[in-house]
């Protein structure tokens, strides 16, 4: 894969309350856990998120790792 090129990791972010489920577009898993440490991700999407939820969640939910961390974090508290 050409160092360049970003894809789609499924992450959870927790902060106190339920968790939040996203996608976050990076080149590696290192990258996701050196600009956002509270991200966490995910081999799999839990069991019970079903295709449908899967598909919403990557078409309203799927964030970039080059962008600001402090609005990141801003935006995932926004989808509780």
């Amino acid at each position: 894969m050409d160092p360049s090129t970003k894809r789609a990791f499924f992450v959870k972010y927790e902060e106190g309350g339920e968790p939040v489920y996203a996608f976050m577009r990076a080149r590696t898993r290192a990258e996701i856990y050196m600009r956002l440490p509270e991200v966490r991700v995910l081999d799999r999407p839990p069991g019970w998120l079903e295709a449908h939820q899967l598909e919403a969640l990557e078409r309203d939910s799927t964030f970039d790792v080059d962008e600001d961390p402090a609005s990141l974090l801003e935006r995932l508290r926004a989808r509780r």
